[in-house]
């Protein structure tokens, strides 16, 4: 499949998978990718958000994509050096198959129109986490400060923007994905009477989740979070993108609801960026 973008534009290499309909789940795009079973010009690619750009090949199982540039002479559109893995003369490309993997047609105006208003808000928070990891990383280590967390609507999502980053280990301690009540009440020791009056999504639960969170790992910054990433899940009391965080930086409590728009990538996203920041903020 050649896949299209516009002249001077890159792509992370989860967004190619969505766009190009290699794989629609957000959550299977990031086993596929955490999992070694992504490649990027012939070299596993481990990390979902590396940068693509003109002239870069991925392959994942039976898909093969090719990163073209519209508006760039066809002469030039291959990349030094870069290895032929399709010969298609005289014939259509739908018509072929090599080495198993069949040849799809070229997609056409796809990513103009994928690549409107929802990417461009996914790369800015996707770019101000980056940024803000990197500074919190710093700030840590020189601080000697500590941190885990406990999450549930992110499913992991902090830990592993945390764990990107080399050398995390001075300062994350780990932590822990109570994502089902029971998991809630036996991991966190979260109460069955607060998750039966007030929900597994409230203020009450975060913050017996960071309570239990501190028991388990007694980093001095835990984190707690639970809420309705969608798109399912939502109701008129507690709609799709409704949060609740608890944060003991120090043993002082930062509590906060929120209530997220976008998709369910986008809300969790949110939520990670935001608690960065409160982080940076107080530690």
């Amino acid at each position: 499949m050649k896949f299209w973008i516009e002249k001077g534009s890159d792509i992370y290499l989860f967004q190619l998978m969505k766009a190009s309909g290699t794989l629609d789940d957000y959550q299977e795009i990031r086993h596929a990718i955490t999992h070694g079973e992504v490649e990027i010009n012939g070299t596993k690619a481990l990390n979902q958000r590396e940068i693509l750009k003109h002239g870069d090949e991925v392959k994942y199982k039976n898909a093969f994509i090719e990163i073209l540039v519209r508006g760039v002479p066809k002469e030039e559109r291959k990349a030094p050096n870069e290895i032929q893995p399709l010969e298609t003369k005289g014939l259509e490309t739908k018509d072929i198959e090599t080495n198993g993997l069949e040849a799809k047609g070229v997609e056409h105006g796809r990513i103009k129109r994928w690549a409107a208003k929802p990417l461009n808000i996914e790369k800015k928070i996707d770019d101000e986490i980056k940024d803000l990891i990197l500074k919190l990383h710093n700030i840590l280590i020189k601080k000697n400060s500590t941190l885990a967390f406990a999450e549930s609507c992110t499913g992991g999502m902090l830990q592993n923007i945390v764990t990107d980053n080399s050398g995390c280990s001075a300062y994350f301690l780990g932590g822990i994905t109570p994502y089902s009540d029971r998991a809630k009440m036996d991991l966190l020791n979260v109460s069955e009477t607060t998750l039966a009056s007030t929900g597994s999504v409230s203020k009450a639960t975060a913050k017996e989740m960071v309570d239990g969170l501190k028991m388990k790992i007694p980093a001095n910054i835990c984190v707690a979070i639970t809420g309705i990433a969608g798109p399912e899940g939502g109701t008129k009391e507690k709609p799709v993108g409704t949060v609740f965080t608890a944060i003991l930086i120090n043993n002082h409590l930062f509590a906060n609801k929120y209530n997220f728009s976008g998709t369910r990538m986008i809300i969790r996203k949110k939520c990670a960026l935001e608690i960065l920041k409160i982080i940076y903020k107080n530690v």
